[in-house]
């Protein structure tokens, strides 16, 4: 059975044996062809057939949500990204409730840490404790050190992921994503993410 090559590296190593590019440039080329097929390409298709607890225990299925759907993944409660983070999504919760969206915020912190988390931030969406890291699996979230790597996935109301984040700023995830869903809609977003 063959090995699996990094595309960046194949392109790179298609680009020097044909010595079309430059040293530098080569390395570039495929590096940026790559982000962009990744960019484009959603891993999942629908939210997986996964059953979470919130901090308070409350029983959560996935795929049986019905709305409009957002999850988000985090490092870390209380560390100073994942506050400003979660903050702008409180502060954008009435704009997003108004539309229907039903919001989640997922780290490896466990039940407790999420409960006091909320608490002292006033957070009306729920937190889930991926202490087993099932749900960044099933999502192909990256983690490091026991940290995922901070992603959003956005799915319609029958479940399918229409727009996935995978560079997150902090500070303006939470306006840049209720402007989009504000401005283009549930169903447009699907078309801009594809």
């Amino acid at each position: 059975m063959m090995a699996k090559i990094d595309l960046s590296l194949w392109l790179a190593l298609l680009c020097l044996i044909f010595s079309s590019c430059g040293k530098d440039s080569s390395l570039e080329a495929a590096s940026e062809f790559s982000k962009h097929l990744s960019e484009k390409q959603p891993q999942l298709v629908m939210l997986p057939a996964i059953t979470v607890h919130n901090q308070n225990g409350k029983s959560i299925e996935l795929a049986k949500i019905g709305v409009p759907t957002v999850v988000y993944f985090y490092p870390k409660d209380d560390t100073p990204g994942c506050t400003v983070e979660a903050k702008g999504f409180r502060d954008s919760w009435k704009t997003l409730s108004a539309m229907g969206v039903y919001l989640l915020g997922v780290s490896a912190d466990d039940a407790a840490s999420h409960q006091a988390f909320a608490e002292k931030y006033q957070l009306p969406f729920d937190l889930v404790a991926d202490t087993d890291k099932e749900l960044a699996k099933a999502f192909g979230v990256p983690s490091t050190l026991g940290f995922f790597k901070r992603m959003t996935f956005v799915a319609d109301e029958k479940g399918r992921i229409i727009k996935v984040y995978r560079e997150v700023e902090p500070a303006n995830h939470a306006r840049e994503l209720s402007r989009c869903l504000k401005r283009a809609g549930l169903s447009a977003v699907c078309m801009a993410s594809r």
